[in-house]
């Protein structure tokens, strides 16, 4: 049995996912920018997209696993692989039509984090030195 990394990673993360579906529980869930009123709206879809992916992850960290992909070729896991993705894309385009980015802008406050510069040579206020 040749085990991958990746292979038990993805099955590792379907199998979190299925748990995050199943109980709807996790850090999944949580995000303080979703629009006022839809936060029923927000689980219903990241559940019913987590109920997707979840199955179809763990079945191309399983095919990886039992070393099905050097048996009969990477068709079927390719498939899934690309439809994982495919659902990841739905799932990113679905929640970010649910999230608010302007709340989260205002709550930075403004523009996104402040830049400091790395060496601040404007020392002549802070000692000044008048005789040496």
């Amino acid at each position: 049995m040749d085990t991958s990394f990746l292979d038990l990673f993805q099955l590792l993360i379907g199998i979190y996912l299925g748990y995050c579906a199943l109980f709807n529980k996790g850090k999944i869930y949580e995000n303080a920018n979703v629009k006022e009123g839809k936060e029923k709206e927000y689980r219903k879809v990241m559940r019913v997209m987590l109920l997707i992916l979840s199955p179809i992850i763990i079945a191309v960290g399983v095919l990886g696993l039992s070393g099905f992909n050097k048996t009969y070729g990477y068709t079927l896991s390719t498939v899934l692989w690309v439809l994982s993705l495919v659902c990841f894309g739905v799932l990113m385009f679905l929640t970010v039509r649910l999230t608010d980015r302007t709340k989260a802008k205002a709550q930075s406050g403004g523009s996104g984090p402040k830049k400091h510069p790395g060496f601040d040579f404007d020392d002549e206020d802070e000692n000044p030195t008048d005789g040496e």
